[in-house]
């Protein structure tokens, strides 16, 4: 029987760590415009991510007990619990960015930027125009951004799970 009770306990604590270390990426981001070096390392430091998610999948693994078995669904939920608290974390960068820096004046000019690429590509005008129609709030925009997070989390931990899925080694447990 594999023992769940410490799921939301490391997910948690080692969210908090991945969680800032989105953080970290997440200023790359908001200084990368002026320092060009800075979106080179926000580049390097996504591409560790998925890492981070295996390691971090692994230490769990390790506090079960080296006896159990460690079934692909566990660790694909880990993966999601341990990328729904990063993403909590981040969330508050992203909206304090959204609210207080970008503004919505700074929103606006990102609306109407991409509206002008989708005009560009050929999109129907039809769907432009409903796009228009949206002025997203800084919450909005923080609410998706948690849920594109647990989104790639959840698909991110699939490959994570079936790599870490492990047979119990001892019948006697």
């Amino acid at each position: 029987m594999e023992d769940k009770s410490k799921l939301v306990k490391y997910a948690a604590t080692l969210g908090l760590y991945m969680g800032v270390y989105w953080t970290l990426k997440y200023l790359c981001v908001i200084f990368g415009g002026k320092i060009e070096a800075l979106g080179t390392l926000y580049m390097a430091m996504t591409a560790v991510v998925p890492f981070m998610g295996y390691r971090f999948t692994i230490i769990y693994r390790a506090q079960l007990g080296n006896d159990r078995s460690f079934s692909f669904f566990h660790g694909w939920q880990f993966g999601v619990f341990l990328y729904t608290f990063a993403a909590i974390i981040v969330s508050l960068s992203h909206f304090y960015y959204y609210r207080n820096i970008l503004g919505s004046e700074g929103i606006s000019e990102v609306m109407r930027q991409s509206l002008s690429m989708l005009s560009e590509a050929k999109i129907d005008s039809r769907i432009v125009e409903q796009a228009r129609q949206i002025v997203p709030t800084p919450f909005q925009m923080t609410i998706q951004g948690i849920l594109n997070n647990i989104l790639a989390g959840a698909v991110f931990s699939i490959p994570v799970a079936l790599l870490t899925k492990k047979r119990n080694t001892n019948p006697n447990t």
